[in-house]
């Protein structure tokens, strides 16, 4: 498709020639396709490794700042509990709900014309070809992908006409090829990579709702065992209760 010489085939019918230019047009239009699908993909997986990035990380300080409470409530029965303990840890699951949020959107992120025979003819192959003009080709792409040649007149329709599409597709095809061959190399990388970066994420996510189980039951022992203290107790310690109150009912 990319190679074969139309100069080398100088018998060639109208027909010949339609058909072979929707040919060629369907393999410009799929490399087209997928040339925009990686220039999509590629910020997409980016934006997937960093929200995994994040996730990992406010899933870390999620479970250091949980154990730790975790071990004073077994400790002391939640008698040296502080409000402040008790707000980094609420504020801690609330950043990491909202980079589960995220990073599950990022995720989610990852799932015709009429031919211009003005400028059709206005490009001179051999200087296209000669000097690699990207920005010529680009502009000729729609052309080339989505012009629909049925519509034109048939006795209109001359070999030349026919010849000059069929040059411009094959430069055409060259070009996204090359394209399409190196970003596929690139969006491969990034599927490898954000893997990795994602690997650890289920292990942290069982170990995060371990943490939340064994906080919420914690917090509400230790808030039956301090009830009439807190209930007794200086506005201080009424604020710290209504701190537990709220973490216990956010880890529900």
């Amino acid at each position: 498709m990319q190679q074969g010489s139309i100069d080398a085939e100088p018998t060639l019918s109208q027909h010949n020639y339609v058909q072979l230019f929707r040919l060629v047009q369907l393999a410009v239009e799929h490399l087209w396709q997928m040339r925009e699908s990686h220039s999509k993909l590629y910020p997409a997986y980016n934006c997937a490794r960093t929200a995994a990035d994040r996730w990992k990380a406010d899933a870390q300080a999620y479970l250091q700042l949980g154990g730790r409470l975790l071990q004073q409530l077994h400790s002391s029965s939640g008698a040296l509990l502080s409000e402040q303990a008790l707000s980094q840890v609420a504020d801690a699951r609330m950043a990491l709900e909202t980079a589960d949020a995220a990073y599950n959107a990022a995720l989610d992120q990852l799932e015709r014309l009429e031919i211009n025979w003005r400028l059709v003819f206005g490009v001179d192959m051999q200087q296209l070809v000669a000097k690699g003009d990207v920005q010529q080709l680009e502009q000729l792409l729609p052309q080339v992908a989505y012009g629909n040649i049925l519509a034109e007149d048939p006795a209109g329709l001359a070999p030349r006409h026919c010849r000059q599409l069929l040059l411009l597709g094959q430069a055409c095809l060259d070009y996204l090829w090359a394209i399409c061959v190196e970003t596929s190399r690139v969006i491969k990388a990034q599927v490898q990579q954000l893997a990795a970066t994602s690997a650890p994420i289920p292990a942290l996510t069982t170990s995060c709702e371990e943490l939340r189980a064994s906080l919420a039951a914690a917090l509400s022992s230790s808030l039956e065992l301090t009830h009439a203290a807190a209930t007794a107790a200086a506005p201080a310690a009424g604020s710290l209760r209504a701190k537990m109150d709220q973490l216990e009912s956010n880890l529900r």
